[in-house]
């Protein structure tokens, strides 16, 4: 078997906040042996080795090589290292990247919903209250710096201006998954004016390039649509909906397939054709509108497709919705028991109605028995009425 050689360094060193937000968001997302790989790098660094061989790491942290590359690649997902293999494929450059600190973690674009997703709403708030941003309170003070005088650049033009900006931009980034330079070469300026091309603007395109692999020509694309002709400024809220509806993944290791987002599990219904605009908008209603989790409106397309021969249409749908939301289905038990048939009652036989005693009994007055005097009496009543 090839000894491989890992050769370790380090963007910057691990300050105390950083260590805690390790501890305290990072450690609960990934495996023990990813956290203990990474402190066990870092430990290495600050003792001043640089080369290890897998061997060494296989035996400090009871691993198995196949173990041991889990986990590097599983720190790489979280965007903690990056790994450089060299062109035989007997050494590799294992590079730690800087720890985010909580407040950063949190708001970031992907770890942020990921850490709210895997641990819950409580727990992302109560992260917030440990890592909020430590702004310090300017009550009771008044500014008095200096400022810089704006007429030194009077000269300054606004194409210069751009220009500089994108420049720098450049020069400070190192280059990631995502070909910057070459998407603002191939992307023209029709499309992504100059003014737009910011060091903001330029930050998110390649965040969210980065993030989900976006290719060049979606990129382009999806860059053209968030920017219209009309205003030709760019909207990074619209972009990063583009991409997220383009790229969102069809979440297929999910544990459970009726937490998904309803239009993917939708999708996964239709075998990976995209819903159309009719069923997506009537999820969205059903999630909007109704206000039925994610798994009530999973568990209730699936027993609408299965008993209405594949078919969602919209007034049935809401018409299920509406009981359901009157019958307070709000969890993913509720909803499979009221998909049940429901077992018909049997209707009570009708009993025989049963006179009272006093009816059943009573003695039947013949005229044999009514005596001559009461006869008399009736006919002579008879005779007054005609």
């Amino acid at each position: 078997m090839i000894e491989i050689k890992y050769q370790i360094e380090q963007i910057k060193s691990i300050d105390s906040e950083e260590l805690a937000s390790f501890a305290i968001l990072y450690a609960p997302l990934i495996s023990p042996l990813a956290y203990q790989f990474y402190l066990l790098m870092s430990g290495i660094l600050e003792s001043h080795g640089k080369i290890k061989n897998h061997r060494f790491f296989c035996e400090t942290l009871h691993c198995t090589p196949l173990e041991l590359t889990t986990a590097r690649e599983e720190l790489e997902r979280f965007m903690l290292l990056k790994t450089f293999e060299s062109k035989d494929k007997t050494s590799l450059i294992l590079q730690l990247q800087p720890i985010k600190r909580g407040f950063k973690f949190l708001n970031h674009e992907v770890l942020g919903r990921y850490y709210l997703m895997k641990m819950g709403s409580k727990a992302y708030q109560f992260a917030m209250m440990c890592f909020k941003d430590p702004a310090l309170s300017l009550d009771g003070y008044e500014e008095i710096s200096k400022n810089f005088s704006v007429t030194t650049l009077s000269g300054w033009q606004k194409k210069e201006e751009e220009e500089f900006q994108t420049h720098r931009y450049l020069q400070e980034k190192k280059s990631g998954s995502f070909d910057m330079n070459k998407f603002l070469k191939k992307c023209s300026k029709l499309i992504f004016p100059t003014s737009q091309r910011n060091k903001t603007n330029l930050e998110i395109i390649e965040e969210m390039g980065n993030y989900y692999n976006v290719s060049m020509e979606d990129m382009i694309e999806l860059v053209g649509k968030a920017t219209p002709g009309k205003t030709l400024t760019f909207d990074g809220n619209r972009f990063r909906e583009l991409v997220r509806k383009k790229y969102l993944p069809l979440q297929e290791e999910c544990e459970n397939k009726y937490e998904m987002n309803p239009l993917k599990f939708l999708q996964m219904k239709q075998n990976g054709i995209k819903p159309s605009s009719v069923d997506a908008r009537l999820l969205e209603d059903l999630s909007n509108e109704f206000k039925l989790k994610n798994e009530v409106i999973n568990i209730m397309i699936e027993y609408i497709l299965n008993a209405n021969e594949n078919r969602l249409d919209r007034k049935y749908v809401e018409k299920i919705a509406s009981v359901w939301v009157r019958n307070g289905i709000d969890s993913a038990e509720k909803a499979f028991e009221a998909c049940q048939p429901k077992q018909k009652k049997k209707g009570k036989t009708k009993e025989e109605r049963k006179l009272p005693s006093w009816y059943t009994d009573k003695e039947e007055i013949t005229e044999e028995e009514a005596s001559e005097e009461l006869l008399a009496e009736f006919h002579e009543l008879l005779q007054g009425m005609e």
